[in-house]
């Protein structure tokens, strides 16, 4: 259920666009598929986070592909990350676990060291899921984590020491912010793997731990593109990084997208938070530059610009001009799948 207002909004104006489009791509997928590994989860992490006491997390993940096979990706923040073990299993609730620990192992190795910004893929783990599954990946670090920006997974916690192990752990603390898993492939028949471009509108921020909002949270499963997930039933990834406009999203594809294997579509929603500072011909070049990087490895789909808030910018008129003249660009001009 969408729970909130925008949410809600979003998904009528834009995300039930990229259906009618990709709707029939989707339900043809299954044409003589081999058996690969694809993205089943991604989340873009910009931010750092640090725990320089060792610390269990336990992040409750959503899995938007089937398979027999995972493998893990975990991302360092602006420093060095030890990850010393980490296990996966189905999620419960409050941080318990509905099956038992799988290992997950490092070139045989139960850990690593990583540098900042490194990013490190686990072996591959025997651990069949099914689309839709949730899961509880849980690591022992100390150092620098790559994070999001926004607290968007309710029912994840962190422990003082703690034990990637344990089943039934003691009440932990609230954790909410996506933090070291970077990503999670799933090994099953080839298929459309999509991932999601943009900003906050994508990220799925509405109103986590902001101004008189403190007390509520963001959550993934409101996000258009987990929506359009679950309608679609084929994995749309998240790579979309509250805050940022085209040019940002440009220079961060080498880290956050181009990093994931078997995408075979690009959805893209990016260049509000450009509208008050750049001109429509600079942001229609710095889509055209984005489109050229991402048109060797994947179908591009792009939506229009929604509107601003008034408020938002010394000249409101100049903000709504701009982003008229972008989406007639878009409509017209862009050299895109749809």
């Amino acid at each position: 259920m969408l729970q909130n207002p925008r949410s809600k909004r979003l998904f009528s104006t834009f995300a039930t666009s990229f259906f009618v489009s990709l709707g029939s791509l989707a339900f043809a997928s299954s044409v003589q598929a081999q058996v690969v590994f694809q993205p089943g989860f991604h989340q873009a992490l910009q931010v750092s986070v640090s725990t320089s006491t060792r610390t269990t997390y336990r992040t409750r993940i959503p899995i938007g592909r089937g398979g027999s096979r995972l493998r893990i990706s975990f991302k360092a923040g602006d420093g060095s990350l030890t990850l010393h073990s980490a296990t996966v299993a189905l999620a419960g609730t409050q941080g318990k676990l509905a099956s038992a620990p799988v290992a997950v192992n490092f070139n045989g190795s139960p850990g690593f060291t990583s540098n900042a910004r490194e990013r490190v893929t686990s072996d591959p783990i025997a651990f069949p899921v099914s689309f839709g599954n949730e899961l509880y990946v849980s690591f022992d670090v100390d150092g620098a984590m790559a994070a999001s920006n926004i607290n968007a997974f309710p029912d994840s916690y962190a422990w003082a020491g703690g034990s990637v192990t344990a089943q039934n752990p003691s009440a932990g603390t609230p954790f909410m912010q996506a933090a070291a898993v970077d990503t999670i492939d799933v090994e099953g028949p080839s298929s459309i793997a999509m991932v999601a471009l943009g900003d906050s509108i994508t990220e799925g921020y509405v109103s986590g731990n902001v101004g008189n909002y403190v007390s509520r949270n963001d959550d993934y499963r409101n996000s258009w593109p987990a929506i359009a997930q679950a309608l679609l039933r084929v994995p749309v990834v998240n790579g979309a990084v509250s805050g940022q406009g085209v040019f940002e999203a440009t220079a961060r594809l080498q880290t956050e997208v181009f990093t994931m294997q078997g995408l075979t579509d690009c959805l893209v929603l990016i260049g509000t938070n450009d509208l008050g500072g750049s001109t429509a011909d600079q942001i229609d070049a710095g889509l055209s530059a984005l489109f050229d990087k991402l048109r060797p490895v994947c179908r591009i789909w792009v939506g229009t610009l929604l509107p601003k808030e008034q408020n938002c910018c010394v000249n409101y008129a100049t903000v709504v001009a701009t982003r008229i003249a972008v989406n007639d660009w878009i409509r017209h001009q862009a050299k895109v799948n749809g």
